[in-house]
């Protein structure tokens, strides 16, 4: 049998058409799939970044936090002008003018009874000097006269101011590490500041006395020694 010239041509011509089809979808599908993948990494960037888990109102600091510890002694320091040599508390605690406490006779001048009363810039009845070789706490104002725990030392006494001598009425031993004055025969208690103040004039004031060391706030039994 004869074949057709024209029907070899046609059909040649329906292959290469088809040929040409199915490159043309392959393309499509390619093309598809890579708009596809390329979509589903931009999803995937914008899912990452809006979980980094970054606030960028978070500065990372805790506004209220001011970085002070207000337990600490020295974040409350005073703004000691009395002259060198003064025993004063490391913390102004409530005094009006900054001035911080010192160890002080009551009233006016020479007096036996002690309290704390606000570092006065004068200085005068508020020096006092403490001795390491005889462990007395001295007026530099009222020479020869030290503080005594009089009838020995007991929780909750009062201190006085009376002449010098030898007797362990008169020694107290100082820890530079907690500031604290303990007496020799007691290391139970401590010399402390009132928890309380008062106004003394234009000045303020606490008591002084002899106080549990494990029962008494920090703030209230550190003592700082400036000497001359």
């Amino acid at each position: 049998m004869k074949t057709n010239p024209r029907l070899l041509v046609f059909a040649s011509t329906l292959a290469v058409l088809g040929t040409l089809w199915g490159c043309g979808s392959k393309d499509q599908e390619a093309a598809g799939t890579t708009e596809e993948s390329e979509e589903t990494e931009t999803e995937e960037t914008e899912t990452d970044s809006g979980d980094s888990g970054t606030d960028p109102d978070d500065t990372g600091s805790d506004p209220e936090d001011t970085g002070s510890d207000p337990t600490d002694p020295e974040s409350n320091p005073p703004n000691i002008q009395t002259p060198a040599p003064v025993i004063h508390l490391a913390d102004n605690l409530d005094e009006q003018d900054q001035l911080g406490w010192c160890i002080d006779t009551r009233g006016n001048g020479f007096a036996e009874n002690l309290h704390t009363h606000s570092c006065k810039a004068s200085g005068g009845d508020v020096q006092y000097i403490y001795n390491e070789e005889t462990l007395q706490i001295c007026s530099a104002e009222f020479d020869g006269y030290c503080v005594e725990m009089s009838g020995g030392p007991t929780e909750g006494m009062s201190l006085n101011l009376v002449e010098s001598t030898n007797s362990s009425d008169q020694k107290f031993v100082y820890n530079a590490d907690s500031g604290e004055f303990v007496p020799q025969e007691n290391a139970s208690l401590c010399l402390a500041a009132g928890d309380t103040s008062s106004a003394a004039g234009i000045y303020m004031s606490r008591s002084l006395t002899l106080e549990r060391s494990s029962d008494t706030d920090e703030n209230l039994k550190r003592w700082i020694i400036v000497a001359n």
